[in-house]
């Protein structure tokens, strides 16, 4: 059974990759005037960058929360949440490009209309827009950032595990 909890960080996920999908607003039109290859893959790893940092924080604060909701009895132990946020954040992505793959296998011309609509949700992935048209079977690797980076933070906040201690103080030999 899903939490209140497990809901309320998918929302939350959800919106942080909508602020992503803003703020990648402002490098695609940037990528766009000057129209060069180099500067269109610094965009798309600035852009994906952008978005693990704002999924990590969220979920690691609420993995940070967890250990005393599990210690005092307010909820159970379940170290999967972030995963399962991250999934539930990324529904409406999966029906949009489950939507797109068969509009492009059965060649519909819906197709177009839900190109549009899949760059407009999906803006930190524009300068990959051409390579993606070709193949939109690939597609499925733009689903993984969410589930992925949301489960991992979580369970190194759940765990209280750091990265930035880890990579600043360095253990004596």
């Amino acid at each position: 059974m899903l939490r209140k909890s497990t809901i309320s960080l998918a929302l939350t996920l959800l919106m942080v990759a909508f602020i992503s999908d803003f703020l990648s607003l402002f490098l695609a039109f940037s990528c766009a005037i000057f129209n060069n290859k180099s500067l269109l893959v610094i965009v798309l790893i600035i852009n994906v960058l952008v978005l693990c940092v704002l999924l990590y924080s969220k979920s690691y604060e609420e993995g940070l929360k967890d250990p005393n909701r599990v210690k005092y009895g307010r909820m159970d132990y379940f170290i999967y949440k972030g995963f399962v946020s991250g999934l539930l954040a990324d529904i409406p992505f999966i029906l949009i490009y489950l939507i797109l793959i068969i509009c492009w296998l059965f060649k519909l011309k819906f197709f177009d209309v839900m190109w549009i609509i899949m760059n407009i949700f999906n803006l930190q992935y524009f300068p990959s827009v051409s390579i993606l048209k070709q193949f939109p079977i690939a597609l499925v690797v733009t689903l993984l950032p969410i589930p992925l980076v949301s489960g991992i933070s979580y369970i190194l906040g759940y765990k209280q595990i750091t990265i930035t201690r880890k990579f600043i103080y360095k253990k004596d030999k």
